[in-house]
């Protein structure tokens, strides 16, 4: 089972805080416990952060040092995420070593190696990306972002005093070092949500470039598909835009990247089941008729389905961040198990974050294919007076 590392726990914590109306208590005092040394030689006597923000150019370095009556000179931070090393500074016995990471890495093991290349110190610090936290902050609706946001606004005031170092607040260099990167880490969480929270604002706009949303019933959401009857639930769940062959698409709004679907075949039709089905049964038929996607999380909390591509662009990816009007992929046709059907469209829908705090950052894909689509259940009429409220005009 994957493990949430410590920055979502603390997360977590303050989410629970404003959940039910306690105060968070930021602890300032820092330990360094969570090591294990096979030289009893070697103590670690003080590290600047646990947390790496691997794709923050700033974030991404850490100071470590050890006390010891060895000769750790020629001794080197290992780590599969490390960019640049430096020799480590010697003052008496105590040993300092600056290290960067690279971007994007993830390995989040750290250890000190003998010139031997013997592990004799090891630890682990939390690699996040900005995916990590969209990912967490993308399921909260905007009255809880504001209120995590004030926490932190409040926890960056009360570290206001350390953005340089004055003696005369704090002697001790390293004691600051620690304080200043708190600073700057709550200040870049706190960029984020106010981010999300500008980009909620604005709508999105049509993912094709040069055309408009459609109209026709047949078109958009909640049209009838009978002829899938033995197979699917009917009804269609999303907007077809018609386009000439490999027209491109391109991301709707800032978003990340939860799927991409690119090695769909024809082979695939001979998964479909029929007949007496479950909800579920159909769901997942509605899925191999899809051909080739990409679903994206947009800053508003919902989750957007883009179906029928043919190519998919090289870096789009699981896990990734994107921008809005960045390239997604190239129509083909639509699903249907028929080699000579030419259709040309996309075919895109937007689900409904339901906000259910118990599944909060941890839906599976079946659940976002079982989200409520925009505009479900509405009339024809009503759709088309009403998209360009969800959309630019």
């Amino acid at each position: 089972m994957n493990k949430k590392p410590l920055f979502f726990s603390i997360l977590l914590t303050m989410l629970f805080s404003l959940v039910f109306g306690y105060t968070l208590v930021f602890a300032e005092k820092w330990t360094v416990n969570n090591y294990i040394s096979t030289d009893k030689s070697i103590n670690l006597v003080y590290k600047t952060t646990n947390n790496i923000y691997n794709d923050a150019e700033k974030l991404s370095t850490n100071r470590i040092m050890f006390k010891s009556w060895l000769n750790l000179s020629s001794y080197t931070l290992y780590s599969k995420c490390i960019k640049e090393a430096l020799n480590p500074q010697k003052t008496g016995n105590f040993y300092t070593f600056d290290i960067k990471f690279k971007k994007w890495c993830k390995s989040n093991s750290l250890q000190l190696r003998n010139s031997k290349n013997d592990t004799v110190w090891k630890t682990q610090i939390n690699m996040i990306s900005k995916f990590d936290i969209l990912s967490n902050m993308l399921d909260f609706n905007s009255s809880k972002l504001v209120r995590l946001k004030n926490i932190l606004d409040k926890k960056s005031k009360n570290y206001r005093n350390y953005i340089t170092f004055n003696k005369n607040i704090d002697s001790n260099y390293y004691s600051y070092l620690r304080k200043n990167r708190i600073l700057e880490e709550t200040r870049y969480n706190k960029s984020i949500i106010e981010e999300i929270l500008e980009k909620r604002k604005n709508k999105y706009i049509v993912p094709v470039l040069g055309h408009s949303l459609p109209t026709r019933k047949d078109k958009i959401p909640n049209s009838w598909r009978p002829y899938r009857q033995d197979y699917t639930d009917w009804i269609h769940h999303s907007w077809d835009i018609d386009t000439k062959l490999w027209e491109k698409t391109v991301s709707l709004d800032d978003a990340i990247v939860i799927r991409v679907v690119r090695d769909w075949n024809w082979s695939f039709f001979d998964k479909l089941k029929y007949w007496e089905l479950t909800k579920d049964q159909k769901t997942l038929n509605l899925d191999i008729l899809r051909w080739n996607q990409v679903w994206l999380k947009t800053m508003k909390w919902e989750v957007v389905f883009y179906w029928h591509l043919n190519r998919v662009a090289k870096d789009i990816k699981i896990n990734s961040v994107v921008k809005k009007w960045q390239f997604i992929g190239t129509v083909w046709i639509t699903g249907v198990p028929d080699k000579n059907y030419k259709d040309y469209h996309l075919d895109f829908s937007i689900r409904k974050n339901p906000y259910t705090m118990k599944k909060a950052w941890n839906y599976s894909l079946f659940d976002y294919m079982n989200w409520d689509w925009v505009f479900k259940g509405e009339g024809i009429q009503y759709i088309i007076q009403n998209q360009n409220n969800v959309f630019e005009s």
